[in-house]
C-alpha cells in the first residue's frame, strides 16, 4: 500500500535498516521463529507492512520503579501478522556460536554449579566474564480471521505456545480526543484487558488493521497504546513496506494458558547465563537479573 512510507525517525535503525535492504536483495526476509534453516519454518502469510514500536516500560529495581525502553516490530499480512523483537534471532545465533567457540578455547568445561554466588570467588578481571542476553524472546502472532492470538516461546529445546481468542479487542470504545502520529492524524479509543485499562491512538488513512503487542481490532493501524498507570507504551517510531514471509517454527509445542506461559517468561527471563574461565577452565552459570519486570497481564493464579 503506497500510503505506508519509510519513516525511521532515530539513527539507531539506519544502520539496521541498511542492513535489511542488503540481504532482501539476496534472500528474502522472514520474521518468527528462531531457526535460519527453512526447512524448519512453516510459512504462514506474506507480509507487506513493517512498523517499528518503542516499548517503554517500567521495572522494579530494589523496590525502586524505573524506565526502560526496547524496539519491537510489527510484520504485518492480509490476514496474519507477528510482533516481535527484530533483533532476537540474529543475537540468538550470535550467542550459540560463541559459546561454541569459547568451549573450544577451553581444557574442561564445568556447567555443575547453578548459581553465580557458588562460584563468584573464581571471578576475576582476567576471567573473560561474558553475559548473555538476546533480548525479548516472546513473538506475538495474530491470526485476524479467526481471532486468535498466540504467544510464543522458542529456544534450542523447548517449544511452548499460548492462544487466546482476545474478545475484548472486538470491543473498543471510541472516544473524543485526537493526536499526531508520524505525521498521521489519530483518533482515540480505549479497551480494557487482564487487569488494566488502555488508551489507543489508531491511523484511520493507514486501512490496516493491527497494533503492538496483542492488540488490533480498530479501523486503522494502531501507532500509539498506553495504560492508565503509564507502566507501559508502545508508540510507533517508524514505518515501511516489506516483501517479507511470516514464518514460526515448526515442531511440537507445549501448551500453556496466559498465567502458565506468563509465568514460563518471567522464570526463563529471570537470570541470564554467565560464563568465565579460570584455569583454563570454562564455567557456565546463571545470574538473577538486578531488577524484575511488572507484568503486562494481571491474570489471577
Amino acid at each position: 500500500m503506497s500510503i505506508i512510507k519509510v519513516k525511521i525517525l532515530f539513527a539507531l535503525f539506519c544502520s539496521f535498516y541498511t542492513v535489511l535492504c542488503v540481504s532482501a536483495q539476496t534472500e528474502k526476509l522472514k520474521y518468527g521463529g528462531i531457526t535460519w534453516n527453512e526447512k524448519d519454518l512453516n510459512e504462514l502469510e506474506k507480509a507487506f507492512s513493517g512498523v517499528y514500536y518503542q516499548f517503554n516500560y517500567m521495572i522494579k529495581r530494589e523496590g525502586i520503579l524505573e524506565k526502560k525502553s526496547d524496539t519491537l516490530f510489527l510484520a504485518s499480512g492480509t490476514t496474519q501478522s507477528v510482533f516481535l523483537d527484530p533483533t532476537y534471532k540474529e543475537e540468538l545465533e550470535n550467542q550459540r556460536k560463541s559459546r561454541i567457540t569459547r568451549s573450544k578455547k577451553a581444557k574442561l568445561i564445568n556447567p555443575e554449579y547453578e548459581k553465580i554466588n557458588d562460584i563468584a570467588e573464581l571471578i576475576n578481571v582476567n576471567s573473560d566474564y561474558k553475559e548473555d542476553d538476546a533480548g525479548d524472546p516472546v513473538q506475538i502472532y495474530k491470526n485476524r480471521n479467526k481471532g486468535l492470538i498466540s504467544s510464543v516461546y522458542n529456544s534450542y529445546t523447548k517449544h511452548i505456545k499460548c492462544e487466546q481468542e482476545v474478545e475484548e479487542m472486538a470491543h473498543w470504545q471510541m472516544v473524543e480526543g485526537t493526536d499526531t502520529i508520524l505525521t498521521y492524524p489519530c483518533q482515540k479509543a480505549v479497551v480494557s484487558y487482564a487487569g488494566r485499562d488502555y488508551t489507543a491512538w489508531f491511523a484511520p488513512e493507514i486501512p490496516i488493521n493491527d497494533g503492538p503487542w496483542k492488540f488490533w481490532g480498530l479501523p486503522g493501524l494502531i501507532l500509539k497504546v498506553t495504560d492508565t498507570q503509564e507502566l507501559f507504551e508502545w508508540k510507533a517510531i517508524g514505518l515501511e513496506n516489506i516483501d517479507a514471509d511470516i514464518v514460526i517454527n515448526k515442531g511440537n509445542y507445549d501448551n500453556a494458558n496466559p498465567v502458565q506461559f506468563r509465568d514460563f517468561i518471567d522464570r526463563v527471563t529471570g537470570t541470564v547465563v554467565v560464563s568465565f574461565y579460570n584455569n583454563n577452565v570454562l564455567y557456565f552459570t546463571n545470574r538473577e537479573r538486578a531488577y524484575s519486570k511488572i507484568p503486562i497481564e494481571l491474570f489471577e493464579k
